[in-house]
């Protein structure tokens, strides 16, 4: 069982580094932008946030950007 939380500030490369990591390691990668906006650049409502982020967290490995 894996579970890798990547933070740092904006800019900073978190994104970059995660796919690198999903790549090298094959472990489920999540980015908490694409459960957090639509297409359109508006947010989801927060109880689907919410769900979809339960959802990745039960998973037994992840990587959460």
């Amino acid at each position: 069982m894996q579970k890798i939380i990547i933070i740092g500030c904006p800019g900073g490369g978190k994104s970059t580094f995660a796919r690198k990591l999903h790549e090298v390691s094959g472990i489920p990668l999540y980015h908490l932008d694409m459960m957090h906006w639509n297409a359109d650049r508006t947010t989801v409502p927060r109880e689907v946030f919410q769900e979809k982020l339960e959802a990745a967290l039960r998973q037994e490995c992840w990587i959460i950007d």
